[in-house]
């Protein structure tokens, strides 16, 4: 009888994992504009670079020139 309850408890366990994974799936699905973007979302690959706002681009530019914010120090 115990055996029973773990084999239960196991394949409850497994088919809940197995509906959390195709959800997630489904969701990317729904979100993404086209076949392009959801590949991207689902692929194992590292995501390509953040692109910079030009903001953000002269800011890191300031940084890494080390400048100093007060003058006259």
């Amino acid at each position: 009888m115990k055996l029973v309850i773990v084999c239960l408890s196991l394949i409850i366990a497994a088919q809940g994992l197995l509906h959390y994974r195709e959800r997630e799936s489904l969701y990317n699905r729904l979100m993404s504009r086209n076949l392009d973007e959801y590949k991207r979302a689902c692929s194992k690959e590292a995501p390509a670079e953040k692109r910079e706002s030009p903001h953000q681009r002269a800011i890191r530019d300031w940084h890494e020139r080390g400048e100093r914010m007060i003058s006259g120090e």
